[in-house]
């Protein structure tokens, strides 16, 4: 995987305008097929780079594209966070266990 996104992350720094938008607008769409650490090693750099482009446009496109991203990184901490703790409530209530 990481020799995919070290082609993309040479896309990211191209001289074309469009190829670089490109690759900013399919940041998203990554994220939303990753798994957290690759979002957080191979994805993220790569956002970093664009974010700071001298292009308008291209960082526009970038943070459209960081909430996908940011959906993808915190999916599962927010399902630890709110399904976990109440899960082991209605645990502690089950009048059956004992």
């Amino acid at each position: 995987m990481s020799a995919i996104f070290r082609r993309f992350a040479e896309l990211c720094m191209e001289e074309t305008l469009l190829i670089r938008k490109t690759c900013a607008s399919t940041l998203g769409t990554f994220a939303e097929n990753m798994e957290k650490e690759f979002i957080i090693i191979d994805l993220i750099p790569s956002l970093k780079l664009l974010i700071s482009d001298e292009q308008d446009s291209i960082r526009i496109i970038c943070v459209v594209c960081m909430v996908p991203i940011v959906r993808a990184l915190f999916k599962a901490d927010w399902v630890l966070k709110v399904y976990f703790p109440k899960a082991l409530e209605a645990f502690n209530k089950d009048t059956c266990i004992e």
